[in-house]
């Protein structure tokens, strides 16, 4: 018989799945293998991902290699086999790699503080948003405040992450904020707020101790003024002192403050001294001294009856 031919190189070639990708796809290569000697099963192959003479595999008989791209190109895929002989083939084809797309839109992130963190209906709030987004920088995302939770938005969309704010109403309060990115997406975020009714406005009163007294002609008596600070209230206050009667009188006691004008300290107590007197033509009877004090717009009295007797 005659001798068998001599051997000669396999062929191959591949194909791969998907045709098209980017760097998240798993390409999977499938060699196609032929050898005049050597069933296609045996025939060994390997692989070179980017064409750059280095094999990134080694022999094998299996036919078929998953692969992913890190970086986006055209990469020239290179696959080699070999017969039993020795004898090599090689096959190449370009795959294009693309960059992923971007991750879907999602929603922003939204949260708020406030200053003060505490106050009344006086208070003048302070709102600052901070928004995130993976998509937009955080500059562009608009937000909108609703300042009591009742679903109705008190002011427009915008850009503007600080705002103020006073409730007209002591009470507990919603404040929501809402953010919209550039897909339309949107996110809310609300806290509680405690609003307390304002503090009562400053004031003071006026007392005399002793509220009576009685007095002989020609001698004198005093009773202590007492101002006492209320809500906070601080300040100079003038004194003044008159004196009435409801009977018919010729000679009228006198009346002085020492001193006439005080210091009054916020949450305490400032005192003068009221002094009557009388001398030995001064008419009996009783009679009313009223003393007046007077901080600023606030005036407040007080009453001092006064007796004078003969003896």
């Amino acid at each position: 018989s005659p001798p068998p031919p001599p051997n000669a190189p396999p062929s191959v070639d591949f194909t791969w799945t998907p045709t098209s990708g980017d760097t998240n796809t798993v390409f999977t290569f499938t060699a196609q293998v032929t050898d005049d000697h050597d069933p296609p099963n045996t025939i060994q192959v390997r692989w070179d991902w980017t064409g750059d003479g280095t094999w990134d595999t080694t022999w094998s008989t299996t036919k078929t290699a998953s692969h992913t791209f890190s970086s986006p190109g055209n990469y020239t895929v290179v696959v080699q086999a070999k017969d039993s002989g020795g004898l090599t083939a090689s096959a190449s084809h370009m795959v294009s790699v693309t960059s992923p797309p971007p991750p879907p839109n999602g929603p922003p992130t939204v949260d708020f503080t406030w200053t003060p963190t505490s106050g009344d209906t006086s208070t003048v709030f302070t709102f600052t948003a901070t928004a995130s987004d993976d998509h937009d920088p955080p500059n562009t995302i608009q937000v909108r405040w609703d300042w009591t939770g009742d679903g109705t938005w008190d002011t427009t969309w915008s850009t503007t992450k600080t705002v103020s704010h006073t409730f007209s109403s002591a009470g507990t309060y919603t404040v929501v904020v809402q953010a919209i990115d550039s897909g339309g997406l949107t996110a809310i975020q609300s806290h509680t707020i405690i609003v307390t009714a304002p503090p009562p406005p400053g004031d003071f009163s006026i007392s005399a101790s002793p509220a009576s007294l009685t007095i002989v002609c020609g001698s004198s008596g005093s009773s202590g003024i007492t101002l006492t600070s209320l809500n906070g209230l601080s300040g100079t206050a003038s004194l003044s002192a008159s004196i009435s009667s409801s009977g018919l009188v010729l000679v009228w006691p006198t009346v002085s403050l020492s001193p006439s004008s005080v210091t009054l300290p916020s949450g305490g107590t400032a005192t003068s001294t009221l002094t009557v007197s009388t001398s030995v033509l001064t008419t009996p009877g009783t009679y009313t001294v009223t003393v007046t004090a007077t901080i600023g717009s606030i005036t407040h009295s007080a009453d001092v009856t006064v007796v004078v007797t003969l003896m």
